[in-house]
């Protein structure tokens, strides 16, 4: 039995040290993630660069332009690998529609021979055949965050892909509030669309009168006579509406007496910008602790403060935690119950002792401090 497991044991570990540490890289000239218009007879040549393998890797090609492809000039240098590829297109191609060229590359298999986890990662070359008919495609739409009573434009990006003129298009935003309920709607004016013309669309929209939160802009395209790619008809994008405020989400609230113990309070912004020099205040039983850092806070960004309470002397039971936040010239309160569990330690009579021999030290001094003035007033009548 022992024996079984051993082997287990050594075959896991083979196939740990046989899987590639990093995933394959396969890198080109700049992304261009918009389709090339189809011209017949066009040639494109990329160069392309793949590495970060283990044992080697193979370049390939897929998608249904892969016919009109070569790769070319394969050069291996150890660590990574370099090659071309040729796409020549046809005189013309049996559909309209985006054809697509992926160009990839995917591990070797180690010598060895053991099964092990191989990479694969391509990019891709799209081209655009434009269609007879009217036809257009709602590209992508996005609305920004902003803050109460603030201002900003929701972009819609709308493509043509038609030989044919395109006209009466126009776009409606429906705003839903966090229950769903609509809150505001927007429209474009009509437009139109050249062939093979991409548009973007702005329209304002103005926080004024909508309280702090979550929102949901739906985008509704409309028109007669034509077909939209993939039959999408409307794109949605959720934003938020800011205040300027921070909440405390949560906070530790289990210690342990006797010693220094840390605290965690987790806090969440829900300002669309910076908050600097956030910190909080902690009081345990009405007694200060030391303050947290102060941080910067990014938009409705979550973040962790970290502090620490002196329970030394504190006995176990349940105690008042009292913290105060602190930002931009603000400060919200919160409290609650902490429980502290173990034994706190006494302080000894000698430091008792020691804190009164100090007070009775002080006091003494300040008489000592004080029938020098006097003196010294004295002095001085006399010689006048």
């Amino acid at each position: 039995m022992r024996k079984i497991i051993l082997s287990i044991i050594i075959i896991l570990m083979l196939l740990t040290l046989t899987t590639s540490v990093f995933a394959i890289r396969l890198s080109s000239d700049p992304f261009r993630p918009n389709p090339r218009l189809f011209e017949p007879g066009m040639e494109i040549t990329k160069a392309y660069e793949v590495g970060d393998y283990s044992y080697g890797a193979r370049p390939y090609l897929q998608g249904d332009l892969e016919e009109y492809a070569e790769i070319y000039n394969i050069q291996d240098f150890g660590t990574y690998q370099t090659f071309e590829v040729k796409l020549t297109l046809p005189d013309q191609l049996d559909r309209g529609g985006i054809h697509t060229l992926f160009i990839g590359a995917t591990e070797e298999a180690p010598p060895t021979g053991v099964i092990s986890g191989l990479s694969n990662v391509r990019k891709t070359i799209m081209i655009l055949v434009l269609f007879e008919e009217k036809t257009a495609k709602l590209y992508s739409f996005s609305a920004n965050n902003l803050n109460e009573n603030q201002k900003t434009n929701f972009s819609i990006y709308v493509d043509s892909l038609t030989k044919q003129q395109i006209n009466s298009l126009w776009v409606d935003v429906n705003i839903y509030n966090y229950n769903n309920e609509s809150v505001k709607t927007l429209r474009t004016n009509i437009f139109g669309l050249e062939s093979a013309e991409k548009r973007m669309l702005e329209l304002e929209f103005d926080s004024t009168g909508l309280s702090s939160g979550q929102y949901r802009a739906v985008a509704e395209v409309f028109s007669e006579g034509i077909k939209w790619e993939g039959d999408i008809t409307t794109l949605q994008s959720n934003f938020n509406i800011g205040t300027l405020n921070v909440d405390v989400i949560n906070t530790s609230q289990n210690f342990t007496a006797g010693q220094i113990n840390k605290i965690d309070i987790e806090v969440i912004s829900k300002w669309n910008g910076k908050i600097k020099k956030m910190f909080a205040d902690l009081f345990v039983d009405e007694v200060q602790q030391t303050s947290t850092a102060a941080h910067t806070l990014s938009s409705f960004e979550e973040k962790t403060l970290t502090g620490y309470l002196d329970l030394t002397y504190i006995k176990s039971g349940e105690h008042d935690l009292k913290l105060i936040l602190n930002y931009d010239g603000k400060s919200k309160e919160y409290e609650y119950k902490i429980f502290v569990q173990g034994k706190a330690q006494e302080e000894s009579n000698e430091a008792s002792g020691m804190k009164i021999n100090n007070m009775t030290i002080m006091m003494f001094l300040v008489i000592i401090v004080l029938v020098l003035v006097v003196i010294i007033l004295i002095i001085g009548k006399k010689k006048k």
